[in-house]
């Protein structure tokens, strides 16, 4: 009889080893920009979509997520900005990071406006239709 909950064990082991709990297994990375603008695009479960847009902080604009299903899609980290140059005040790359967390199919739009202007059309969009699988 000690013999029956191990076997039962061990089943167990193995039914968790095939299906997987969550996507966070796969972890490859895709690197887009203003050219992916519009695009559709298939990523997998668990992938890292990191999307490089011009912009400069310091004039009061910055990307914010406009549309996106949380429930599929997450930003990781915050919104990283590499500067085109030393100077004060210059522009550069503004760089956002979003990890596939389930499947499916959601829309990611994000717009590029001054937080604190309403009522404001953004100064630029930039948006995907997203398939997870």
């Amino acid at each position: 009889m000690a013999e029956r909950p191990l076997i039962v064990l061990a089943l167990i082991l193995v039914l968790f080893s095939i299906i997987p709990l969550n996507c966070a297994a796969a972890r490859s990375s895709i690197r887009l920009n203003e050219q992916d603008n519009g695009r559709s695009l298939d990523l997998s479960c668990g992938s890292i979509l990191e999307i490089s847009l011009t912009g400069n902080p310091t004039t009061g604009y910055s990307w914010e997520v406009a549309a996106i299903d949380p429930n599929l899609i997450k930003q990781i980290g915050a919104t990283e900005f590499i500067p085109a140059n030393s100077l004060r005040g210059s522009g550069g790359t503004l760089i956002m990071r979003f990890q596939a967390i389930h499947t499916g199919n959601t829309r990611l739009k994000l717009i590029y406006h001054r937080s604190f202007e309403k009522n404001v059309a953004p100064l630029s969009t930039f948006e995907m239709i997203l398939s997870i699988k």
